[in-house]
């Protein structure tokens, strides 16, 4: 691992074919690994005293799973921090407006079309303002 080297890649992911592989290498003290059983099952037959660590990918894949599920837990699932307050506000007063948390009873693709209008209506209030209009 320190040496940043593929050793092998077996043409099974078999317990007996991966122990029979790490049989061959019983100096190994330390093998990164994904979450498998199987696995793990396998380099603890052929290599008792090896050390098991996950993978560095598997590691962060963990820690992102272990965030979501944090996140869903502790927070609803229909809030949405929105961009204006209402759907009746006048648009001249678009830019007064503060954001404000509203929860949204529909579907999630509503939604997303929604943020992508709100969007493109706040860019176009940015460029407004940086515009001289002569009308």
């Amino acid at each position: 691992m320190d040496k940043r080297k593929v050793l092998d890649i077996l043409p099974s992911r078999n317990k007996k074919d991966l122990s029979e592989w790490l049989k061959n290498y019983p100096h190994i003290k330390l093998v990164s690994r994904d979450d498998s059983i199987t696995y793990a099952s396998a380099i603890k037959e052929a290599l008792p005293k090896a050390e098991q660590i996950s993978d560095k990918f598997h590691l962060i894949k963990n820690l992102l799973d272990s965030i979501s599920q944090y996140i869903k837990r502790k927070y609803p699932r229909k809030l949405v921090i929105s961009s204006y307050a209402n759907d009746d506000m006048c648009k001249s007063d678009i830019g007064n407006q503060n954001n404000v948390i509203v929860i949204d009873n529909r579907n999630l693709k509503n939604r997303i079309r929604e943020e992508k209008i709100s969007a493109k209506w706040n860019l176009m209030m940015e460029i407004k303002k940086t515009q001289s209009w002569d009308i």
